[in-house]
């Protein structure tokens, strides 16, 4: 019968982490004659490497419009602070926050110029390759070769219906599913996040800017109760587009981390991290009449 000695040992090793400084996280979407605001946060270093960020609320945010004060933005909460004026066309904004013991945060977007037309032409039903219909989107765009256009759709099932268990009307509103063929030109990325499709002008047939973007029909197939769908488009900033792309690639880095390389999110932010942009909005609507 074999017998063995078995022994351990243990080496102390000193471990110096290294000391990350905390920084400033402003974050901002400004809107055509949307109020401004924005989100004002700091990192924290917290156990096992991750981070957090930490709402701060004592934060002096001032907003200059092409260059001249234009609003001082007021504490809500959670970090979140809220000005009184609205933003306006070919205007750019600064956004400075101030707070004691950081480094001054800023940065600076242009809301998105006339010139850059966006319009909606219809909505309708055709019949595909398998006998069934799809929704097509018809958009036009305006034509500059010499710049690329970023936009994101959503779309937005509206329902209602009688209950005769409750003797009531039930109202709901769900995103629908958008098709994800990356292989089209100008179709950026889909993220199942929050199912929103970014593509960019190149998804334009011609010169004359006309675009079809097909829509799965089996959401309203399958569901008498389905009276509406509302298309929300976004055109973007390409500040902000490469901030929503960058965190596209790390969401899908990390649920395969040992096969994707790191990826760095993008932000416009000086002297601190985070993103302001701009965004347009367009908003089309199909109604099914039902009854």
């Amino acid at each position: 019968m074999a017998s063995g000695i078995f022994w351990s040992c243990e080496t102390e090793i000193e471990f110096k982490s290294k000391t990350i400084e905390p920084k400033l996280v402003l974050n901002s979407l400004v809107s055509q004659d949307s109020i401004l605001y924005c989100g004002l946060y700091q990192t924290a270093h917290a156990a096992y490497g991750d981070f957090q960020i930490l709402p701060i609320s004592n934060a002096l945010i001032v907003i200059s419009e092409n260059n001249q004060p234009y609003d001082t933005l007021s504490y809500l909460s959670d970090g979140r602070y809220i000005g009184t004026k609205t933003a306006n066309l070919n205007n750019i904004y600064k956004f400075v926050a101030s707070v004691a013991n950081f480094p001054q945060a800023s940065a600076t977007t242009e809301l998105l110029p006339n010139n850059e037309v966006l319009s909606v032409d219809s909505v309708g039903l055709r019949l595909n390759e398998y006998g069934s219909s799809n929704v097509i989107l018809r958009a036009r765009m305006s034509f500059q070769p010499e710049m690329t256009s970023y936009y994101r759709l959503r779309a937005i099932g509206h329902s209602e219906w009688y209950d005769e268990y409750s003797d009531s009307v039930i109202v709901q509103d769900y995103t629908l599913y958008l098709p994800n063929d990356e292989n089209l030109p100008g179709i950026e990325f889909y993220t199942w996040r929050d199912n929103t499709l970014y593509y960019s002008d190149k998804i334009r047939t011609s010169q004359e800017a006309i675009i079809e973007i097909p829509l799965e029909s089996y959401f309203f197939e399958s569901s008498s109760h389905l009276t509406r769908i509302d298309f929300y488009i976004e055109q973007l900033s390409t500040d902000y587009f490469l901030y929503e792309k960058s965190r596209y690639l790390f969401d899908n880095g990390d649920d395969f981390a040992l096969f994707s390389q790191p990826v760095q999110i993008f932000n416009n932010i000086e002297g601190g991290v985070g993103i302001l942009g701009t965004a347009k909005k367009f908003v089309f609507s199909m109604d099914l009449n039902r009854k």
